[in-house]
């Protein structure tokens, strides 16, 4: 094994920023992530840097597999390299993979986390090991997936009996499904912990909880798309070579027995065992979740068999299963306590929503619809306060949470609060993340609409809760800080004659650009320039300008364009250093008048917003303006948002965010305001004349 005299570097040549950011996650501090939109960028970066492997993307556009390859292995030729090919690609035709290339292995693969790690665990060495403990090829270590029964109730949540000595766990129901485990015997035994590293205990503990916990978590799903469109997605509870019964956790699916679907998906240990025709043969709504059973009609590609136990040594599958409770009981019991009481309010208050809801059942509708409207506000008046008070002890329970068993505290958090809450839709969107990652513009656009959404009147106020809580509140204020600076910055142009130059990055649904075409006249000496690296975004934001300006008979300009932060970084640097008045379609030499980035920095690095904010910075025309915001500390539901909503920010202080401020700005061309409740910190950047 080589062993490197510092922190080694990992090269990923690619065009996707998020490639890269799933690529820091799952290295943490094992190796530093570059990425580079070029093979000859690429090199360049890495000449004073001690390079442990390479990560390649074979299907970007222009890009010769054998040439860029035979330049890599020139550069560095005893580096690992690793070409792939995203599925969405159209070289996946072209380049037929699996496939090898002067050494060089090709995949195709999803740009996951944890496809990302497994692809790399046997390429990344470093001075402690490898970066995740490698799965013995000759024996593997296999961990059982259990049949998932019904949520319990809150109650159940507290410690039970310890089993008893040598006994495994009875399971009721068919044979378990298995699915490979990293176990610790990948880890060499002559690797030891230095001073102030992570014991080598805890670390295979976090890495069982970061790798098992995500493998067990939705590892055996049913996925189908009914006769009338309907996407349906749930966990499987019990499965068998002629049925599937499994759990949707979805407030917009109405069920009916009988509906029929050709294309039915049965994942068992992360691996598709059935592809065929199915028909709903039963659906229960149980308040909390449907339950429903499938009968399926085609033949399976791998039969869940009673086999597959026998295949494995007692030992083999019953120790990480252990292991598993093992660490469960190192939970805090403070947070179990918390969690079982957030449990007992939710269900309290859906029993008695669901008794007023069935109480006006037996009035017409019009009647029955104004006392809802009516009923609504004085319903979220009352219970406010109390969902209020039992999420700040949750909030206070959740400060400390060690950050190995995060997993752990993920998953207890969705077992029993999810049931109740997913009937959200703004919360069922957010977790669900139809686009990929949370806070898209779906998601956004609820913030601005009907707080009291939903298909029951629990489902409605649990919504309102969130909606208008400061945490969505700082988002309207958010809109309000960029029109008054667009005002601004336009009468600032308008009173020199010239034309008002703005630049959004991350530009979302593009609502602030529709209010200031609706309400400003100053708009119609503005040019936009609109970026996100989403191009469903980008449509959704076209069609939202474009009606605004026709309903308002607006002059205004917008151009939209699909670029990645790194890619805008590039662009920005490649500008400079050839000295030419423009290089890509976003940076020019004549500058921006105003720029503004407010819905990103939450979730980069330090060391990717000092960049971003140095390339808007060096984008800014003379007296250009900047505005960049995040949200703080001061956020009353941060760990709501990480624990129940999969949703992580990146939480900056004033002072935090003060230090991202470019490089050569002079305090006086700074300014920070907040938000309403310190939820959201504004930076303000004037660039000099």
């Amino acid at each position: 094994m080589k062993i490197f005299s510092k922190t080694p570097s990992l090269l990923v040549i690619a065009d996707d920023l998020s490639l890269a950011e799933s690529l820091n996650t799952a290295m943490g501090n094992s190796c530093e992530v570059f990425l580079c939109s070029s093979v000859d960028v690429g090199l360049k970066r890495m000449e004073t840097e001690e390079l442990c492997a390479v990560l390649i993307n074979l299907g970007m556009r222009g890009l010769v597999a054998e040439e860029a390859i035979a330049k890599i292995k020139a550069a560095h030729g005893e580096v690992p390299i690793l070409g792939f090919i995203p599925v969405s690609s159209p070289q996946v035709q072209a380049l037929p993979v699996p496939a090898v290339i002067d050494g060089c292995h090709v995949v195709q693969m999803p740009l996951g986390w944890m496809e990302l790690r497994q692809l790399l665990e046997e390429h990344v060495p470093t001075a402690h090991g490898p970066v995740i403990p490698v799965t013995p090829t000759s024996t593997p270590s296999l961990i059982p997936m259990m049949p998932v029964s019904p949520s319990p109730m809150p109650g159940s949540m507290s410690r039970g009996p310890a089993l008893p000595a040598g006994l495994p766990p009875k399971v009721e129901g068919p044979p378990s499904t298995i699915i490979p485990f990293p176990s610790a015997e990948g880890i060499p035994a002559s690797v030891t912990p230095e001073d102030g590293d992570v014991p080598l205990e805890r670390s295979i503990a976090a890495t069982f909880l970061r790798d098992g916990a995500l493998l067990m978590e939705h590892a055996n799903r049913f996925e189908a798309t009914t006769t009338d469109g309907q996407r349906i997605s749930g966990d499987i509870m019990r499965v068998s070579p002629h049925f599937v019964v499994c759990e949707v956790l979805n407030p917009l699916q109405v069920l009916m027995p009988g509906w029929q679907t050709n294309e039915a998906v049965v994942t068992l240990a992360r691996h598709q065992a059935y592809r065929g025709p199915a028909r709903l043969s039963k659906a229960m709504n149980t308040g909390r979740s449907l339950i429903c059973e499938w009968t399926l009609q085609g033949p399976w590609k791998e039969q869940p068999s009673s086999t597959f136990a026998a295949k494995f040594s007692q030992d083999q599958v019953l120790a990480p299963f252990l292991e598993r409770m093992r660490i469960l009981q190192r939970i805090s019991q403070v947070f179990k306590s918390v969690v079982a009481e957030v449990a007992s309010l939710l269900d309290e208050a859906k029993q008695g929503l669901d008794r007023i809801e069935i109480s006006l059942q037996s009035q017409p509708d019009d009647t029955r619809n104004t006392a809802l409207r009516s009923l609504m506000p004085q319903l979220f008046e009352g219970m406010g306060p109390a969902i209020n008070e039992v999420f700040e002890r949750f909030e206070r329970a959740s400060d400390g949470i060690p950050p190995e068993l995060d997993a752990e505290y993920h998953s207890l958090v969705r077992q029993h609060l999810h049931p109740y809450m997913m009937c959200s839709p703004f919360i069922h969107h957010i977790y669900s993340k139809p686009l990929g990652y949370a806070g898209d513009y779906g998601a956004l656009q609820k913030l601005l609409g009907e707080p009291f959404e939903g298909h029951t009147l629990f489902a409605k106020v649990l919504n309102a809760w969130l909606v208008l809580n400061p945490a969505g509140e700082a988002y309207r204020t958010r809109l309000k800080t960029i029109l008054e600076a667009l005002h601004d910055q336009a009468e600032l142009c308008h009173e020199r004659g010239e034309e008002f130059r703005v630049l959004s990055i991350g530009c979302g649904a593009a609502n602030e650009v529709v209010r200031f075409a609706a309400n400003d006249d100053l708009c119609n000496n503005t040019n936009f320039t609109l970026v996100d690296f989403s191009a469903d975004t980008l449509a959704f934001a076209k069609t939202n300008v474009e009606e605004a300006m026709r309903e308002h008979w607006r002059l205004m300009r917008a151009s939209y364009v699909k670029m990645s932060v790194q890619g805008l970084i590039l662009d920005e640097g490649r500008m400079a250093r050839k000295g030419v008045q423009s290089f890509g379609p976003v940076a020019k030499a004549g500058g921006y008048d105003f720029i503004y980035c407010t819905g990103l920095y939450d979730y980069f690095s330090d060391r990717v917003t000092r960049r971003l904010t140095q390339s808007m910075y060096n984008m800014l025309a003379p007296g250009g303006r900047l505005l960049v915001c995040n949200f703080t500390p001061a956020n009353p539901i941060r760990h709501f948002m990480k624990y129940v909503l999969d949703w992580d920010l990146k939480h900056r202080t004033a002072e935090q965010m003060l230090a991202l401020a470019p490089t050569g700005s002079k305090p006086e061309q700074l300014r920070i305001t907040m938000s309403p409740g310190d939820v959201e910190a504004y930076l303000h950047v004037t660039k000099p004349l």
